[in-house]
């Protein structure tokens, strides 16, 4: 059993860190430091659960506006990056175990 008595204490990948326990890794991030660099999974699907705020999801050419209590489910091989965060902005990222190999990084045009 893993307990954590304030997920929003801290930011970053807490659940099965170290990828030994089970099915899924999760993430809380928070404000602006959420901005990611374009990329796709090769077989991993994302969820992002939007707690507060608001902020831009960049799925292949659409982007989409997120807000509280928006839930977003990104499929292995769609390209994406979540940017343009607000200050209060909070999400919930839950994917499947982390594969070796399978986060490939875009170059920007």
């Amino acid at each position: 059993m893993k307990h954590i008595d304030d997920f929003r204490a801290g930011q970053g990948w807490f659940l099965d860190k170290d990828n030994k326990t089970g099915p899924l890794t999760m993430a809380f991030k928070r404000g602006k430091v959420v901005a990611s660099p374009r990329h796709f999974h090769r077989s991993t699907h994302e969820y992002y659960l939007v707690l507060q705020g608001h902020a831009t999801l960049e799925v292949n050419e659409t982007e989409i506006p997120l807000g509280t209590n928006a839930l977003v489910i990104v499929e292995p091989g769609e390209a994406h990056r979540l940017s343009a965060a607000s200050d209060d902005f909070e999400v919930i990222l839950i994917m499947e175990r982390y594969a070796p190999d399978d986060k490939v990084i875009l170059a920007e045009a």
